[in-house]
């Protein structure tokens, strides 16, 4: 059955049958998609094997992990800032005698051979040397893969950077848990020292405070009993054997 035309007073509802229809085109319409994809992501491997060499050996391996990383980092921000800005003509150029430039990619070992391989090449304008990067669907292509390698690349520095944070964090959580545990070990031993002095303290004012026990004289009965028990004292200290 078909549905009935539109109106302002009936409008129009699309039937089963058209909505079917309709998820069948969308879900055909992907499927060539995915297809289409995947028939060009084998097609740019060897273009990304190739731009994957250039970054490791071309650039890891000749530049120490600092210099090749802020390198790739640089070269990443170049072509990223161009597939995000298409239409802006400025992020397709970076002056040569840039500092940044310089240091990131000039004298970075791999760094400008990266960059002519994604589509930048020399260029003199007002005395003043640049490298431009000219949009065409064949450096759009080799933009693309080269800048996927990047990011392929990019990720791992960043993975490894939160990797370090996380070893540093760990590292200063368990300083600072020691710490902590000398810290309470010090305060438990204080007061265990103050307990002790006071007790001690207690102690001798308890001691002070008895009452003195009278003195009672020996019986002489006593003194004469234990002299005659032991003797003349000494008389035969002075006596020798002839």
């Amino acid at each position: 059955m078909s549905s009935p035309p539109a109106s302002p007073t009936n409008p129009y509802r699309p039937t089963k049958d058209d909505i079917a229809a309709a998820a069948v085109a969308r879900i055909s319409s992907a499927a060539e998609e995915d297809e289409d994809y995947e028939k060009q992501w084998a097609k740019d491997k060897e273009q990304r094997q190739h731009f994957r060499r250039m970054v490791d050996p071309g650039i890891v391996r000749p530049n120490n992990e600092a210099v090749a990383n802020a390198c790739i980092e640089c070269l990443f921000k170049l072509c990223q800032n161009i597939l995000d800005h298409p239409d802006e003509d400025k992020y397709r150029r970076f002056k040569l005698n840039n500092t940044a430039i310089q240091k990131k990619i000039i004298q970075a070992k791999g760094g400008l051979e990266y960059a002519v391989a994604v589509g930048f090449r020399e260029h003199v304008e007002d005395f003043q040397p640049y490298y431009i990067w000219h949009p065409s669907p064949e450096n759009a292509a080799t933009l693309r893969i080269g800048t996927f390698v990047l990011k392929e690349h990019h990720d791992k520095i960043v993975a490894k950077q939160d990797a370090s944070k996380q070893s540093k964090m760990s590292q200063k959580e368990a300083a600072d848990l020691i710490a902590r545990q000398v810290k309470l070990q010090f305060e438990e031993d204080r007061k265990a020292m103050a307990t002790r002095q006071r007790m001690e303290q207690e102690r001798r004012i308890a001691v002070e405070s008895l009452p003195e026990r009278p003195h009672r004289p020996t019986p002489v009965s006593a003194l004469r009993s234990g002299a005659s028990e032991q003797g003349p004292v000494g008389q035969e200290e002075g006596f020798k054997e002839d």
